[in-house]
C-alpha cells in the first residue's frame, strides 16, 4: 500500500465514491433553505393567480349564461306578443310575472297615439300588404303603434336586462271611434 492509498482509506473508511471525510458537506450541490422558501412562495403566488383567474372566468361563463337564457326568454315572450291583432289583446300596460324561480319579468306597453310611423313608406306598405290593401286614410285610425319594454331580472333581482320592441295593433274601440269622428 501507498501513501495515497492509505490516506484516502483513513479519509473515506468504507470506500465510497465522493466521499472525502469532513468537507464532503461542503462541497455538496443543492439548494439552500432561503432558496427553497423563495421557490415555494413563487409557486403559491402563481397557484393564488391561476383560481383568482378560474374564478373570474366562472363567474363571467355564468353572467353570459344567465344573459342568453334571458334573451331567450324575452325572444319568446315578445314573439307570443306579437300574436296578438288588437290592444285589447295585449293585457294591461303594465303587467309582471315570473318564468321560473330565477328569472321574473315586467312588462310596459306604451300606444303611441301620435302616429309618426305611418308617416314612413316601409311601415305603411308592411301594413297596407298585411291587411289586403286598405285605403290609407283608414291606417292611422285603425291601428296604433305599441312600444313595449320587456325587463328580465334574474339573480334575486341583482341584475336585469331590458328588451324593447314595436308592435302595430288594432287600436281600442273607443279611440277608434273618435278618431273616425274627425
Amino acid at each position: 500500500m501507498t501513501r495515497t492509498d492509505i490516506k484516502q482509506r483513513r479519509d473515506n473508511p468504507l470506500g465510497i465514491r465522493g466521499f472525502t471525510g469532513s468537507k464532503a458537506f461542503s462541497q455538496t450541490k443543492g439548494f439552500t433553505l432561503i432558496e427553497v422558501l423563495v421557490a415555494l412562495s413563487v409557486l403559491a403566488l402563481g397557484i393564488a393567480s391561476s383560481a383568482k383567474i378560474l374564478e373570474t372566468g366562472y363567474t363571467h361563463l355564468f353572467a353570459t349564461q344567465n344573459y342568453t337564457q334571458a334573451a331567450h326568454l324575452a325572444h319568446s315572450h315578445l314573439s307570443i306578443l306579437r300574436t296578438k291583432r288588437s290592444f285589447e289583446e295585449l293585457g294591461p300596460e303594465f303587467q309582471t310575472g315570473e318564468y321560473d324561480q330565477h328569472f321574473q319579468w315586467q312588462l310596459e306597453l306604451k300606444p303611441i297615439l301620435e302616429n309618426p310611423f305611418f308617416k314612413s313608406n316601409i311601415i305603411k306598405n308592411t301594413v297596407l300588404k298585411n291587411l289586403g290593401e286598405q285605403p290609407e286614410n283608414e291606417l292611422s285610425s285603425l291601428f296604433v303603434p305599441v312600444e313595449v319594454e320587456l325587463r328580465i331580472a334574474f339573480e334575486n333581482g341583482a341584475q336585469s336586462r331590458g328588451f324593447h320592441s314595436l308592435l302595430i295593433v288594432e287600436k281600442p274601440i273607443e279611440i277608434q271611434d273618435a278618431g273616425l269622428a274627425k
